[in-house]
């Protein structure tokens, strides 16, 4: 193969640079393709930073506006013909006008590059076209057209979700109303303690109030409670009213603990008393009969605070054990009404929330913003990008070489010639005894030195014959003739295999 090659290497030149320069002059007739691009930043659809979904939720948390789609959906929602068939309709007309019919399909796959970058929610828009002036207004209407798209995707979002809240608040404000009244009936006919569930779920209440607070506030546990409390409460006030002494002091501590004596008229006459006791005790003696009346009075006043303190409170005492007793209900009343309590505060709890998020999606849709952000402008790139002379190039060396050694293959086959050494042994079916060079000097002496050598092998060989082949073989016989005329055993030499015998076995010179 590197034979043949070295054999033909001017053709391969000559052939490979002919394809070459036709090549490179054919890029110049073809027009030139430019490019242009921007990019712009999608919304993730799973993303929950934006106000709209964190604020958007069901009353335990599911998003309204969460969805199943993905960056590469949205994507391929944006190569769909929905969204570029303005921009494909756009460029039809404008081709027509050069008389350039093209098709949706073609016009996609040969003009428009669109995808992410990796890892990113940058989207790439990359747009070729023949006409330079064409390229930066298609891209302009590309944009355009996401923008719009991005700002109705999400119009229509808001639309629906304020059609479902809205719904939802009709249907649970029925629902509100009827567990309401249910729980409400259920107490009446039980005598049970109505819970106010406006005032007990206020706005401020919403994200604090739980299951747990509707299972300890049901009324009557808490009443029942707190009258227990109370009860001890005043038994041990009770225990100690009796343990006190009738000095003043003591009478002091029972008027503040127990509010009512304090506007009793026995504690004012009590206090009175103890003035003027105090004031005939540093005039006289204890043996003074008026002192004696005034502590004699004392006693009975005391004894009558203490009385009427003890006799209040345990009014308070019955009136707290008939409160204990009344809230007293049986097990099965008390949990059907905890069950329809909390179906009214969790019923409030989800029309509160819906209501809520009606106010949040109206306010989002006053405010509303394109969300998709522009970070490059459309622009056109300075140079062509086709056609590219290096490819035209590129081409034009491998047609050339192709070419080449085609043709100097078949050239060869056609003249049935033999290049190399090894062929010729294989096509005669000998071997070679020596190779000497024509042109060299050396020719006849190292011509001679050969045929002596093997005329002196084949001694018993008669009638010799050579059998020369090549232009130049004849030519140089003359003299390789005289170079064995000294042998004596006779030979011939001739041109023409059929001047010979099978049984033959010429000496074969080929040049």
């Amino acid at each position: 193969i590197i034979n043949f090659l070295f054999r033909n290497y001017k053709k391969i030149i000559i052939f490979t640079l002919i394809s070459t320069i036709i090549a490179l002059l054919f890029s110049l007739t073809r027009k030139k393709t430019w490019e242009g691009e921007f990019q712009i930043v999608l919304d993730n659809p799973n993303s929950q930073n934006s106000s709209l979904t964190s604020a958007i939720s069901l009353p335990f948390g599911e998003n309204l506006l969460k969805k199943n789609s993905s960056l590469p959906t949205q994507v391929g929602i944006l190569e769909s013909r929905s969204v570029l068939m303005p921009v494909f309709e756009y460029v039809k007309n404008e081709k027509k006008k050069n008389k350039i019919e093209i098709n949706f399909s073609t016009w996609k796959r040969n003009a428009l590059d669109i995808g992410l970058s990796k890892k990113t929610s940058i989207l790439n828009i990359t747009y070729r076209d023949k006409d330079k002036e064409l390229i930066l207004p298609v891209l302009k209407k590309i944009s355009e057209e996401y923008q719009k798209y991005s700002g109705k995707s999400k119009k229509r979002d808001l639309e629906l979700t304020k059609i479902y809240l809205e719904e939802q608040i009709n249907l649970y404000k029925n629902k509100s109303f009827e567990s309401l009244k249910k729980a409400q009936e259920y107490a009446f006919d039980k005598d049970l303690l109505l819970i106010n569930i406006g005032n007990s779920f206020g706005s401020e209440n919403i994200e604090s109030f739980g299951f747990e607070n509707i299972e300890s506030n049901s009324g009557l546990e808490s009443i029942r409670v707190n009258a227990a409390n109370q009860i001890k409460k005043i038994k041990l006030q009770i225990e100690k009213i009796e343990e006190l002494d009738q000095n003043y002091e003591d009478i002091q501590i029972l008027a503040t603990i127990i509010p009512y004596l304090g506007s009793s008229e026995l504690v004012e006459e009590y206090n009175l008393n103890q003035k003027n006791l105090v004031d005939l005790e540093l005039r006289y003696t204890s043996n003074d009969p008026l002192v004696k009346k005034l502590k004699a009075k004392k006693i009975s006043l005391s004894k009558l605070i203490k009385e009427s303190a003890i006799g209040f409170l345990q009014s308070e005492l019955l009136a707290q054990e008939s409160l204990m007793q009344a809230s007293i209900r049986p097990k099965e009343v008390v949990l059907n009404y905890k069950e329809l309590i909390r179906n009214a505060f969790r019923d409030e709890r989800i029309l509160v929330n819906l209501e809520n998020n009606l106010i949040e999606t109206k306010l989002e849709e006053e405010k509303y913003d394109d969300p998709w952000e522009l970070i490059s402008s459309p622009t056109v790139k300075r140079k062509p990008i086709a056609p590219k002379k290096s490819i035209y190039g590129l081409w034009g060396i491998v047609l050339g070489l192709i070419s080449a050694i085609s043709y100097a293959f078949l050239k060869e086959k056609k003249l049935d010639l033999i290049y190399e050494d090894e062929n010729i042994a294989n096509s005669f079916n000998s071997e070679i005894i020596a190779s000497v060079n024509l042109n060299s000097k050396s020719f006849l002496l190292s011509s001679k030195e050969i045929l002596e050598q093997q005329f002196a092998n084949n001694k018993s060989i008669d009638n010799l014959k050579f059998l020369a082949l090549g232009e130049n073989c004849l030519k140089k016989s003359e003299d390789f003739f005289k170079l064995i005329s000294n042998i004596e055993s006779s030979f011939s030499i001739e041109t023409d295999f059929k001047k010979f015998n099978k049984n033959d076995k010429p000496f074969l010179l080929i040049q």
